[in-house]
């Protein structure tokens, strides 16, 4: 009787474990190829953002009343995509599934640029990269008005 019951309970156990393995979710990549990307802009110079992938605008998206825009890119083609506000624009990489919010200022436009949510880190260390660059160029381009012994000492 104890075997049986014993028996019963080991079959029942069997039946769900194979159940919930063998239950495995269909990925259908067309719903899970997508991405958002918002923000907000402080001191915006008009009441849009253009996003755009090189070449090919995507979409243009109204600011809301508190200067906000939430996108969702359908059928998102992985890769670097522009996001262009009155007459300064920025690169973001966009992957699927990313989540990506900003938040700049367009009185110091790249200055002020921070992401978060999914994909930000990859996105903030650009954006450090992109001014770390430029203000290398600028010290470059201050060392080539200097005449050629002064340019070599300081290189």
């Amino acid at each position: 009787m104890l075997r049986k019951g014993f028996m019963k309970l080991y079959f029942a156990l069997l039946l769900s474990i194979l159940a919930f393995v063998g239950c495995k979710k269909e990925s259908n990549s067309i719903d899970e190829n997508y991405a958002f990307l918002g923000g907000q802009i402080i001191n915006p110079k008009n009441n849009f953002v253009v996003i755009a992938k090189p070449e090919t605008i995507q979409d243009t998206i109204i600011l809301d009343g508190n200067n906000r825009f939430l996108y969702k890119i359908e059928s998102l083609n992985e890769g670097l995509y522009t996001f262009r506000h009155g007459d300064e624009f920025q690169m973001v990489l966009l992957e699927p599934q990313d989540s990506l919010l900003l938040r700049l200022n367009t009185l110091d436009f790249d200055e002020s640029l921070v992401y978060s949510g999914k994909g930000a880190k990859k996105n903030n260390y650009f954006i450090e990269e992109f001014l770390r660059n430029e203000k290398q160029e600028k010290s470059v381009f201050k060392y080539c008005q200097l005449d050629a012994k002064d340019y070599e000492k300081k290189i």
